[in-house]
């Protein structure tokens, strides 16, 4: 279900754009294609070459993944920062595992498919150009495949890899002590630089997300072939305006994503117990909003597009 605010900064406006038409890099998707062989013939290959070229290079006819393009599908999804809290049968209950009930389901059967495409996959290099894309994706027992998706997100970012220290993507005194703590990646490790970014819907209860200073960052599991994204964390600050847009339903039961986090009049926890709202990460803003944390793992799956 979408925000029912549609009025947003001009940020917001483009991600919006991004989410319903798709951001695609040009450059990038010409490299794809030249190197997995899907770029459209020209005027001048005959029939012949062009259905021989497409043979060879089709990685659903090799088994292999796609050359020169590294995909990691997030197999592991868990938000761990805030919690939604809901009055049940009179008690104001912590509901975060009953809001998304389905999400680890969705994951499983190919209905919720978020892809980091990198073009180039070399933990040494200094930095890293890497796409985040909802994605199409066909659950195999042997292999995944995935592809775009039309209308899907597509969103370009930059990161650095670094091999000194783990990565703490926390915004200062933003977590709960009461919560499982945000993944701190491990070197070597990618982290992204902190921009504007529509988190796409989540499950069937959360609608996309959008979140101003958002950073992903993950460890590479192994040395090449890296085959796993682990200790993965995703993070952004969402708006109490945005947040106070968002209305869904829990087993048919409506209820406001800003209520459940910052508390109403059927259920507020005291501040002393739990207080889930932030400050902004602009200093002149003095309203508060809530970051969103949340622990992911990936795996490396065949890209076909």
């Amino acid at each position: 279900m979408p925000p029912t605010s549609q009025i947003r900064a001009p940020w917001a406006a483009s991600a919006v754009f991004c989410v319903i038409a798709g951001c695609y890099d040009g450059a990038f998707l010409e490299l794809a294609c030249d190197r997995q062989g899907t770029c459209p013939a020209s005027s001048s290959s005959s029939s012949s070459s062009t259905s021989d070229e497409t043979a060879t290079s089709d990685p659903s006819t090799t088994g292999e993944p796609a050359p020169g393009l590294h995909a990691f599908r997030i197999t592991q999804l868990t938000l761990v920062d805030p919690h939604f809290y809901f009055s049940v049968a009179g008690t104001c209950t912590d509901v975060t595992n009953f809001l998304l009930p389905s999400l680890a389901d969705e994951i499983s059967k190919g209905e919720l498919n978020l892809v980091l495409l990198f073009d180039q996959l070399d933990p040494s290099a200094p930095a890293v150009r890497l796409h985040f894309v909802d994605s199409a994706c066909v659950i195999g027992t042997g292999k995944t495949t995935c592809s775009f998706k039309p209308g899907g997100a597509f969103t370009p970012v930059d990161a650095q890899n670094a091999a000194d220290a783990p990565y703490d993507a926390v915004w200062p005194g933003t977590t709960n002590p009461l919560y499982t703590p945000p993944n701190k990646p491990d070197p070597v490790h990618f982290s992204t630089q902190r921009a504007d970014f529509v988190l796409p819907m989540l499950g069937t209860s959360l609608p996309a997300l959008y979140l101003r200073s958002w950073v992903i960052a993950a460890r590479y599991a192994t040395s090449p072939p890296i085959e796993n994204l682990v200790q993965g964390v995703l993070t952004g600050y969402l708006s109490a305006s945005e947040a106070a847009a968002i209305n869904s339903e829990i087993a048919g039961i409506p209820f406001n994503l800003w209520e459940t986090i910052a508390g109403s009049e059927t259920c507020c926890m005291p501040a002393s117990i739990v207080d889930d709202t932030d400050p902004d990460p602009d200093p002149n803003v003095l309203t508060r909003g809530v970051w969103f944390y949340l622990n992911f793992t990936a795996t490396r799956v065949e890209w076909i597009d």
